[in-house]
């Protein structure tokens, strides 16, 4: 494959001075951190899976996209990998350190991202749902693009119910805005891996070292379970008290393995979940994990929610700080978008199922507790979390009632959750107790 990248950009060069400044500098104790490293950084690029000639001279590429409030020890380790698996087709670019979670690159990065085989998002806030990350997984392609690859020899007898059902134009069109489940047949080149937000650690310990095989292994027996599973109850001995409809067809699992065009994952990976029925959620959440942009809360937060937007938010000064983050982001929203009312970054957004058995830090009594970043909190097996903002990663069609395209998204845990899963035939099936999965 082409290496399609330019030369190395300007900023990399600059951030390469600063890396090898800083690996100047480490102290004894910091050069042993970097040796750690090391391994789980090569792990991460490995997750890519990328396809690379036996002289490793093409192949693949890799683009590793950070910011000016990264890690750059972490970022150093991240790109020596990278530079050993995908040789001189892993580059770098920094962009500018941003105020809050899905905040977008911008076109120039947006465009870099479309000529890269492999994403590494190394963030010190979320872009995984940024506009240009979500464009680049699910890409809406021209009508012209799809008429003459509905025509080509690969794909002529493709869609045969569709094709009686629609005209050729109508067809090509509904596939290239992504309005029906088979334009995942035309999916992006590219693949993400994001990791935000995060102390070094996350290279080293928890999560990171699950073992990949096992995970998606408890994935695909999780994922069976939940079939025919559309609404759960969440209770919890701090005061959960929730009714949630699940969107059925948003389900997704994240085993951490990104191997295929169109697929992404976090570092730490290990989740199962999806979008929610605005309507039907209804109830007390109470988040007690780790929240996105905060880390773990000085005290557990309440969140009120009433048709799928949480109206009161209660707790501590972690809970005070979270209000005035998504208050701010709508008041920046609507001074840019005055017509739009309903757009909102109070709307839930997600709810998913933590499915890594590693993805934990323990106390002096070794009770397991939360990690410090959602990020890996998120993941941990028998935790949930719900997040707020930006559902439209999750391919929700503009035109759902639901759809929310608010730059920012914030993921909240909860610790010890015990939930019931509930059939269309009001079937119950025990899913977790008290934070321990009980269902395989």
């Amino acid at each position: 494959m082409q290496n399609n990248f330019e030369k190395p950009y300007l900023d990399y060069e600059l951030a390469m001075r600063s890396m090898d400044k800083k690996e100047q500098e480490l102290s004894i104790e910091e050069k042993e951190e970097f040796e750690k490293m090391k391994v789980g950084a090569e792990n991460v690029i490995k997750s890519f899976s990328l396809k690379r000639s036996p002289d490793n001279s093409k192949g693949e590429n890799l683009l590793i996209i950070t910011d000016s409030g990264a890690d750059k020890l972490m970022i150093k380790a991240l790109l020596d990998a990278g530079q050993e698996i995908a040789g001189d087709d892993c580059r770098i670019v920094v962009a500018p350190k941003t105020e809050h979670a899905a905040q977008e690159f911008g076109e120039n990065i947006g465009e870099k991202m479309k000529t890269a085989d492999a994403v590494l998002l190394v963030t010190s806030l979320s872009r995984s749902h940024s506009k240009e990350t979500v464009e680049l997984v699910h890409p809406k392609h021209s009508s012209e693009i799809i008429s003459s690859l509905l025509e080509s020899p690969a794909l002529k007898n493709a869609f045969p119910e569709l094709r009686n059902k629609y005209p050729p134009e109508t067809l090509a069109k509904m596939l290239s805005e992504r309005k029906i489940d088979e334009a995942s047949m035309f999916p992006s080149k590219s693949r993400i891996i994001s990791i935000t937000n995060t102390a070094r650690e996350i290279l080293t310990e928890g999560g990171a070292l699950e073992n990949p095989i096992e995970m998606k292994e408890r994935i695909d027996k999780f994922a069976e379970v939940m079939k025919g599973v559309e609404k759960v109850k969440i209770i919890s001995k701090n005061g959960t008290d929730l009714m949630l409809d699940i969107k059925v067809r948003s389900l997704a699992k994240e085993t951490g393995i990104v191997d295929r065009a169109g697929t992404g994952s976090n570092f730490p990976s290990g989740e199962y979940g999806g979008s929610v029925d605005l309507m039907e959620t209804n109830g007390v959440y109470v988040a007690d994990g780790a929240i996105g942009m905060i880390g773990r809360p000085d005290e557990p937060i309440k969140f009120t929610i009433e048709n799928g937007k949480v109206l009161k938010i209660e707790g501590g000064e972690s809970a005070k700080k979270l209000k005035e983050i998504l208050e701010k982001t709508n008041k920046e929203y609507q001074e840019k978008n005055p017509n739009d009312k309903i757009t909102n970054s109070f709307r839930l957004a997600e709810f998913s199922f933590g499915m890594n058995s590693k993805a934990f830090r323990y106390n002096k009594d070794r009770e397991k507790i939360s990690p410090d970043t959602s990020l890996e909190a998120e993941k941990g097996l028998g935790t949930i979390h719900i997040a707020l903002g930006k559902n439209s990663l999750f391919n929700i069609e503009k035109n759902d009632p639901d759809y929310n395209d608010i730059p920012i998204h914030i993921d909240c845990v909860a610790m010890s959750p015990t939930i019931k899963g509930i059939k269309e035939n009001e079937e119950e099936i025990e899913i977790i107790k008290d934070g321990k999965v009980v269902c395989l």
